[in-house]
């Protein structure tokens, strides 16, 4: 028996990924309907490669389409032979409007079935046949590289740090209760050392020691700290925690989570912006793009999530001496910068993709500490102002507040 599944390609991929995956042991044949914008983007083929399909397994066919002309896309369809076919399965969930009705219409009169995907609660309805809409729910799941292929990522991962979890697990009770709030100078200097590691912490120019001791942490090797210890101390840990932690309690698979994952992107056929003539064909290029790190992702009942994890959304970087002659800190509120960052990739993850920026500062321990009116003042509107962009870029926020008031952190991040 043959059978066809025709998709209709968007910018949002995922639901057709979706239904390929739902009915990929009855298929025999694909075709996408796409546009000329959407192949120029690649979308037709990030679906393909998400979805496991090729011209070797399986026939796979497209046409393209005049999104906007009711004309067009009939005369490119008749063109197709559907006839050799048992069954069509359409997908109408991408596309124009113009598209969707016109694939819609053109489609019922062959008898095709006919299904949309909500991108809610795991479910997919059958438009027709049927008087009464038939409510599906995916049987199928999806796994954190089928989404990130779908909308045209690759990916790597970082390097684990292998250290014991029950270790992390102490490292993190320790910040979240303040512990180790006065190593500030040794966590700025091991920041800088987060791509060589520590070649001699004895020679090092502040207390490294007095900081491992602090933490209960001995070097894999004596007196130095490898690249990936460097990163573990300064905040990877925090991301391996929170990882870990989602996983055991919801229950995840290693294909469903990832810590660590730096995502590359193809720029397209045709990029909008040649950066080289922008800046002069003199100019040599880093190579370098925008930071594509993200710090945990993970897919839960079919539903994307992206967590950016921070010990601390205040920097404070030594600026001189007081009077008396304590040192003193500068402070600078990295908030924003992530706020950037993360609603920057959040976007390109499709429109239902979620986003969880997780600090063990606190909110209101920041904006009511010690000093004059105006400083206190300052700060509070400051933070007022990003935890409003927040909310207009459907972002979560998780502080230390937040994070000790309960034991369950998935239920921070999954509730709504």
């Amino acid at each position: 028996m043959k059978t066809l599944l025709i998709s209709l390609v968007s910018d949002q991929t995922l639901p057709n990924v979706q239904l390929i995956k739902e009915f990929k042991k009855e298929v025999t044949d694909y075709l996408f309907i796409s546009t000329e914008k959407m192949e120029k983007k690649g979308c037709r083929l990030w679906i393909s490669k998400a979805a496991a399909i090729d011209d070797e397994s399986c026939g796979m066919f497209h046409i393209l389409v005049k999104e906007f002309s009711f004309d067009d896309i009939a005369e490119n369809l008749g063109k197709f032979d559907f006839s050799i076919y048992d069954k069509l399965i359409l997908n109408i969930t991408g596309g124009t409007k113009v598209l969707t009705l016109a694939a819609h219409d053109y489609f019922k009169q062959l008898e095709a079935d006919i299904y949309y995907v909500t991108g809610f609660n795991n479910e997919f309805i059958k438009i027709f046949p049927d008087r009464f809409k038939q409510i599906n729910h995916f049987s199928s799941k999806i796994t954190i590289a089928e989404y990130l292929y779908s909308y045209g990522f690759d990916f790597k991962l970082s390097e684990k740090s292998k250290i014991d979890e029950e270790y992390t697990n102490q490292l993190y009770h320790s910040f979240l209760e303040n512990r180790l709030a006065d190593f500030t100078e040794e966590l700025n200097f091991l920041r800088s050392k987060r791509s060589g590691g520590v070649k001699s912490i004895s020679n090092a120019k502040t207390n490294v020691s007095r900081f491992l001791e602090s933490i209960g942490y001995k070097p894999i090797e004596t007196d130095r700290l490898s690249p990936y210890e460097t990163k573990y101390l300064t905040g990877d840990w925090l991301d391996e925690y929170v990882g870990n932690k989602i996983k055991k309690e919801l229950f995840l698979s290693s294909d469903e989570l990832l810590v660590g994952v730096t995502l590359s992107k193809d720029k397209g056929k045709e990029p909008l912006n040649d950066v080289q003539k922008l800046l002069g064909e003199g100019v040599r290029l880093s190579g370098t793009g925008p930071d594509n790190e993200i710090d945990v992702m993970f897919i839960y009942k079919n539903e994307f999530y992206t967590i950016e994890c921070k010990t601390s959304i205040i920097n404070r970087v030594e600026n001189g001496m007081q009077p008396d002659g304590t040192r003193k800190f500068k402070e600078s509120n990295i908030l924003g910068e992530t706020i950037y960052k993360v609603d920057y990739l959040k976007n390109r993850f499709g429109l239902k993709a979620k986003s969880v920026i997780l600090t063990l500062t606190s909110f209101n321990h920041y904006v009511t500490e010690p000093g004059n009116p105006v400083e206190r003042n300052n700060r509070t509107k400051q933070m007022e102002d990003l935890i409003n962009r927040c909310n207009f870029s459907d972002i979560r926020l998780i502080d230390r507040n937040r994070l000790m008031s309960t034991d369950k952190l998935a239920s921070l991040i999954i509730s709504r």
